[in-house]
């Protein structure tokens, strides 16, 4: 007797443990990463919108069709202003998450496009309060990272989105689930790639550096990125060895410029297309000796972008110095895509970076 009781007691017991260790959203989603396909990633992290699908934000600016007559009203309320920072300039967006009382006003403000949003929940008849939002590590996400209301598995949440840099190979979810009346906690969800770089465009001025700076292009390219998806800045980046003479002589170019820390220059397609189809950024931009065939070159890599922001695409140029400046001798872009998933990882939510 005394046996049957301590096993059904045990039995109890697991199911309870069983309880507490249900799967979180991030669990179930990163399971369902890892069974996609490499393939699947060709979009990046889009292939997960079966399994996570975000509201689309409305404008709730008064001129506007997308939100409802009342929504207007919410957004125009003061304590939403104050609480995102909005005034009548600024362009409010609202989310409403279905089948509940809460809603969601946001403002995307400044270069940085930095996302604030304030949480109100709207009873029939019953007053507006403005409610805390979810506990994400990041209240105010900026550039590749905003927030929207969402259903992950049909689960209603909260996501912070940390999309993918030009330079990273790792993007996360952080979701928030609503259970009704409150928060639940958080959790987030780490996605790591692995990226190619595939060749799309080659600019000769030069034939015979031209091909031979071909042979290498691809090998800068992915040494360029690696180093920057390892954490580097890319601006101290190197490829292979040099005099130290000519070095010196590179660093001291760069160094003669108006604005060191922000110039680039030109990307050479030697009159194939406009000018400034593409800018380089000075975001991780680098300038360096290359040695081809026993001649003093430079190399300049860096992604296209305009000031510090960077696209996808890298660039990579090779140019010959003399009499203080620069000579185009050959281009190559290259475009990123993602081979395929390396890990899937779930843990709290923290900091965002």
């Amino acid at each position: 007797m005394k046996a049957r009781f301590a096993g059904a007691f045990l039995a109890a017991l697991g199911l309870v443990g069983g309880a507490l260790a249900a799967p979180t959203p991030c669990d179930r989603l990163a399971a369902y990463a890892r069974k996609l396909p490499d393939s699947a990633w060709a979009s990046g992290d889009k292939a997960l919108a079966p399994a996570v699908n975000f509201h689309t934000l409305r404008s709730a600016e008064p001129r506007s069709t997308e939100a409802s007559p009342f929504e207007k009203t919410l957004a125009k309320l003061p304590k939403v202003r104050s609480a995102t920072d909005a005034d009548e300039y600024n362009n409010v967006s609202v989310d409403h998450l279905d089948g509940t009382d809460l809603y969601a006003f946001s403002t995307v403000q400044g270069t940085l496009h930095c996302q604030t949003t304030a949480f109100l929940r709207v009873q029939p008849g019953g007053p507006v309060r403005l409610v805390h939002g979810p506990s994400s590590g990041d209240d105010d996400p900026c550039w590749t990272t905003s927030g929207a209301f969402a259903r992950a598995f049909g689960q209603p949440v909260y996501v912070v989105h940390d999309g993918l840099f030009p330079t990273a190979v790792t993007a996360s979810l952080t979701m928030t689930p609503w259970a009704g009346a409150r928060w639940a906690a958080a959790c987030r969800v780490t996605l790591k790639f692995r990226a190619d770089y595939a060749l799309t465009e080659r600019h000769c001025g030069d034939a015979a550096t031209c091909a031979a700076a071909g042979h290498i292009a691809r090998a800068v390219a992915l040494a360029y990125n690696r180093a920057r998806e390892g954490g580097g800045d890319g601006a101290g980046f190197t490829y292979g060895p040099s005099r130290a003479g000519h070095a010196e002589a590179v660093k001291s170019f760069l160094a003669a410029q108006d604005s060191p820390s922000t110039w680039t220059p030109d990307f050479p397609a030697f009159g194939r297309e406009p000018a400034d189809e593409h800018p380089i950024s000075y975001g991780g931009f680098a300038l360096f000796p290359l040695t081809l065939e026993g001649r003093d070159l430079v190399g300049a890599i860096g992604h296209e972008g305009v000031g510090w922001r960077e696209g996808a695409e890298t660039l990579f140029a090779v140019y010959i110095l003399k009499d203080g400046s620069l000579t185009p001798l050959a281009g190559f872009v290259f475009e990123r895509s993602l081979a395929g998933l390396t890990s899937a990882t779930v843990g709290p939510a923290t900091a965002a970076r």
